[in-house]
C-alpha cells in the first residue's frame, strides 16, 4: 500500500475517481487535477485542468491552477498566459487571489529573464496586499537585485511612514542579511546616507526592545558593514565591532559577542597590518590580532577557549606564514598549533552522521589548510566542495532536463557552499568558473563579477584569488580523491580523513573549532519571508 499520495500512480487515480461515477463536469477535473498535481503527475494533471477549461472557459481559478501546473513543468511562457488570463475573467479574482498570482507572475518572469515584467508583476502583488511581508520582501528584493535603487529608496520611505514602532521597514529588515546589503546599496546610490544610518540604528534598538540581544548583535553587525561596504568607512565599523560588549552587555551573548567580533575584527586588524607605513604601526595592528586571537572579552579569562577564536586564529596564521620571522620549522609548528582546531571542525562534521553538512566541513577544512600554507592540498578540498554544483552543471550538458525547470531551479537550494560575492542575483547555473579570496575569511566571485571588478564590496581588488570550480572539468581530475559521489550524496574518503588527522595530530580528545551560529533573528526572518531564491 502506497504511504503517500504521491506513491499513488496516475492511473490509478483516474481509475478511481471514475469509478466513484460523479458528473464529469468542471469541478470534478479540477479536484482530479488537484490530486493528479499532489502525487506529481503534472502531464496528466495539466489534461484535467484544461479539461475543466473546456467546460468552463470563464474560470479564474481553473486558469490559476492550470498556470502553476505549467509553470511546475516548466512551460513558462504558456504559465505567464493562463496567469495573465485569470487576472482578466468575470467576475474577476478577489483582491488577495489577485496578489497571489501577480507574486506567481513576478517570479515567473524573473526565470525568464524578463527583469520589467518582474517588477511590474512585483509591484502589483504588493500594491493589492501592502501588509504582506511576503509580498513587501520581494518587490523589495526585485528593485534591488534590478538596480532600481530609487523605487527601491522610495518603497523603503513609503515603509517608514508609519506611527507603529517599529516601522513596516524596520520590521521587514531585522535579520534579513539581503535585505540590509540592497538597502545600503540603494541609499549609497542615491546619497541617501543620513536615511539609512536612521534606519539601520532603529534596527538594533528594536531587537533590544524584544529583548533580543543576540539578534542586536546582529543586527550591530550589519550596521557596521554597511559603513564598511557601502560608505567606505575605515574607522566606524572597527569602533562599532569593538564595542559590542558595552553596547550590548548582556551575559548570555558573550559567546556568541566574541565569535561576531574574531571574525569581523581578525579581517580588519589583518588589513591594518599589512597596510600599516611603519614597523612600530604594523606590530600594534598584529598585537591586536594576536589578542583577538587569544584572549577573550569575557570578564575574569584569561585566555580564549580554540573553539571560540578559530577565526581570528587563522588571520593570524596567515600572517605569519607571509610575514613572520620565525624560522621556517617553529613557523610550521606555530601554523599547524594556531589552524587545528579550524581543521579538527572541519573533519569533525565530514564524519558525522549528517551528508548534507559535507559541502561545509570541506571550505571550513580548505580555509585552515589554505592559512597554513598548505595550498596544493586546499585547493583540492575546495574542489571537493564543490563537486555537487560540477556534478550538476556536467548533467545540464548532456540534456537531462529534470534539471531544466527553471522555476525549479530558482527554488532549490544552492549547491555551491559560497555565493558570489559580485553583481546582486548572480546564479550559480551561469557561472564558468569560481575563485575564492586567498585572505578575506568569507569572500568569493565568479570569473565574469571579478573580471568586472565588482568585487570592491567585500574584498580588496589586490587580494590573491584561488580557483574552487571550473565550469566542464573532469570530476575525476582531482590527483587525490577525497570525495566521490554515492547514492546522490558527496561521500569523504575515509583513509584521506585517517591520514589527515594522524598529519595534524587530531585525536578524540582534540577542540573543535565552532562556527557562528545563526541567531534567532536570522531564522525568524527566513521563515516570515520565505523567499524564493
Amino acid at each position: 500500500m502506497p504511504n503517500k499520495i504521491s506513491d499513488v500512480k496516475s492511473m490509478s487515480i483516474l481509475n478511481l475517481a471514475r469509478e466513484a461515477k460523479f458528473i464529469c463536469d468542471s469541478d470534478w477535473h479540477v479536484r482530479v487535477a488537484r490530486a493528479l498535481r499532489e502525487s506529481n503527475h503534472l502531464e496528466e494533471a495539466e489534461d484535467e485542468y484544461n479539461q475543466a477549461e473546456e467546460n468552463d472557459a470563464n474560470s479564474w481559478i481553473i486558469k490559476t491552477e492550470l498556470a502553476l501546473t505549467l509553470a511546475a513543468r516548466g512551460n513558462l511562457r504558456e504559465a505567464v498566459e493562463k496567469a495573465k488570463e485569470a487576472l482578466t475573467r468575470d467576475p474577476p479574482p478577489d483582491t488577495l487571489s489577485q496578489s497571489k498570482i501577480y507574486l506567481d507572475l513576478s517570479v515567473w518572469q524573473l526565470a525568464r529573464g524578463r527583469k520589467s515584467e518582474a517588477i511590474e508583476a512585483a509591484k502589483n502583488a504588493y500594491t493589492r496586499e501592502p501588509g504582506s511581508l511576503l509580498k513587501t520582501a520581494h518587490y523589495f528584493q526585485t528593485l534591488g537585485r534590478a538596480g532600481k535603487y530609487r523605487l527601491l529608496i522610495e518603497l523603503c520611505q513609503e515603509l517608514n511612514r508609519s506611527d507603529s514602532t517599529p516601522t513596516p521597514l524596520v520590521q521587514l529588515l531585522l535579520g534579513w542579511e539581503e535585505g540590509h546589503d540592497l538597502f545600503g546599496e540603494a541609499a549609497w546610490n542615491m546619497n541617501e546616507m543620513p536615511f539609512a544610518r536612521k534606519i539601520l540604528e532603529e534596527t538594533v534598538e528594536a531587537a533590544e526592545r524584544e529583548g533580543d540581544f543576540e539578534g542586536a548583535a546582529f543586527e550591530e553587525d550589519q550596521r557596521a558593514l554597511y559603513y564598511l561596504r557601502h560608505e567606505q568607512a575605515d574607522r566606524r565599523p572597527r569602533l562599532i565591532w569593538e564595542k559590542l560588549h558595552s553596547r550590548i552587555p548582556d551575559i548570555q551573548t558573550r559567546e556568541y559577542i566574541e565569535q561576531l567580533q574574531c571574525r569581523s575584527l581578525c579581517n580588519d586588524y589583518y588589513r591594518k597590518a599589512v597596510e600599516a607605513k611603519s614597523s612600530k604601526d604594523q606590530a600594534a595592528w598584529v598585537d591586536k590580532l594576536e589578542d583577538l586571537a587569544k584572549v577573550s572579552w569575557r570578564a575574569n579569562t584569561a585566555a580564549a577557549t580554540p573553539e571560540h577564536r578559530g577565526d581570528a586564529a587563522l588571520m593570524l596564521s596567515r600572517w605569519r606564514r607571509l610575514y613572520g620571522n620565525e624560522k621556517q620549522t617553529d613557523k610550521e609548528k606555530s601554523l599547524k598549533e594556531l589552524c587545528r582546531s579550524k581543521v579538527c571542525q572541519g573533519v569533525r562534521i565530514l564524519e558525522d552522521d549528517d551528508p548534507l553538512n559535507d559541502a561545509d566541513g570541506y571550505v571550513i577544512l580548505a580555509r585552515a589548510l589554505l592559512s597554513a600554507g598548505e595550498e596544493e592540498e586546499a585547493s583540492q578540498v575546495f574542489a571537493a566542495a564543490m563537486l555537487p554544483l560540477l556534478r550538476r552543471s556536467q548533467s545540464l550538458g548532456k540534456g537531462d532536463t529534470r534539471s531544466s525547470n527553471a522555476l525549479e531551479a530558482m527554488q532549490r537550494a544552492p549547491l555551491s557552499p559560497f555565493p558570489c560575492h559580485g553583481k546582486y542575483g548572480c546564479k550559480e547555473d551561469d557561472w564558468l568558473a569560481l575563485y575564492v579570496c586567498r585572505v578575506c575569511l568569507d569572500a568569493s566571485f565568479c570569473i565574469s563579477c571579478l573580471v568586472k571588478q565588482a568585487n570592491s564590496r567585500v574584498c580588496d581588488k589586490s587580494h590573491d584569488m584561488i580557483q574552487v570550480y571550473l565550469k566542464g572539468r573532469d570530476l575525476n581530475s582531482m590527483q587525490k580523491p577525497m570525495a566521490a559521489f554515492k547514492e546522490g550524496q558527496l561521500e569523504p574518503d575515509k583513509e584521506w580523513l585517517k591520514e589527515l588527522k594522524q598529519r595534524w595530530q587530531i585525536t578524540d580528545d582534540t577542540i573543535a573549532a565552532t562556527s557562528l551560529p545563526t541567531p534567532e533573528i536570522v531564522r525568524k526572518s527566513q521563515i516570515k519571508l520565505k523567499l524564493f531564491y
